[in-house]
């Protein structure tokens, strides 16, 4: 990764989690990727639910299906991004989503973050991975509705 950041190609860091949000995401990537020549890095984000904490023989379990669903979200991608033609990379973290995706970003120097719009309830309370990211102010941000 390295030796294309060298090159003075832009870096975009993509949230993605399959969701049709997250596709239109990846679709808006990769034409900032057309366009650009851009790398591609998505970035899957699992949460494992306090109440695991409570209860510790279940998260070896619990992280091995993250595991299992998450290599399911790289094949996805693998599957559309690979007959296109694109490189790419795939990253899976665990912890917060804004968290997470603002910490790989600082990581690799990402030149921008693109994510896709939640309709999840913590959106209109500004608890989103997009609000996070766009309250750290680090880098640009696009929310693709």
């Amino acid at each position: 990764m390295d030796a294309g950041r060298l090159t003075g190609q832009p870096l975009l860091l993509v949230g993605f989690d399959g969701s049709a949000a997250a596709w239109r995401a990846a679709a808006w990537a990769l034409g900032q990727e057309r366009r650009q020549r851009a790398q591609l890095v998505f970035v899957y984000i699992s949460v494992i639910p306090a109440w695991v904490a409570f209860e510790p023989q279940l998260v070896p379990h619990w992280r091995a299906s993250l595991a299992k669903l998450a290599a399911g979200i790289a094949d996805q991608l693998e599957a559309v991004l690979g007959e296109a033609g694109v490189s790419w990379e795939f990253l899976h973290r665990e912890g917060h989503p804004a968290t997470e995706l603002a910490r790989a970003a600082d990581v690799l120097r990402a030149d921008a973050v693109v994510v896709g719009a939640s309709r999840h309830w913590l959106r209109r309370a500004g608890l989103s991975a997009a609000g996070g990211l766009l309250r750290s102010g680090h880098w640009p941000v696009t929310v693709v509705p």
